[in-house]
């Protein structure tokens, strides 16, 4: 009976801890995503400002920036993030996209 006290204090005391200091850590939400080039490729732009797309190949020009699928959401993107094989990126693909600090991609190795 004593240790069983005993347990549950410690697991209240772990509970309270956590409360406390609460997890820095939080996900990104999706905000917007799509697919394009017939489902060939998929993206999603997150709260945090970053677009991602993933998928394999090319990714044809756009006509304008306009004609991108996030063109609605052009001045929230600060990251661009591409994940597969992407091999080639079509022209104005992120113009007019004014906050883009930066673009990340794969490690390739030739």
């Amino acid at each position: 009976m004593r240790n069983a006290f005993r347990i549950s204090v410690f697991f209240v005391a772990i509970v309270a801890i956590f409360a406390i200091f609460p997890s820095n850590r939080t996900s990104a939400a999706v905000l917007y995503n799509g697919t394009f080039q017939n489902g060939s490729f998929s993206w999603t732009l997150d709260n945090s400002g970053i677009l991602t797309i993933t998928g394999n190949g090319q990714i044809n020009d756009f006509a304008n920036a306009d004609a991108v699928p996030w063109a609605a959401y052009k001045s929230e993107i600060l990251t661009v993030v591409l994940n597969g094989e992407i091999n080639s990126i079509g022209s104005n693909a992120f113009n007019g996209c004014s906050k883009l600090q930066s673009i990340k991609m794969p490690t390739v190795y030739f």
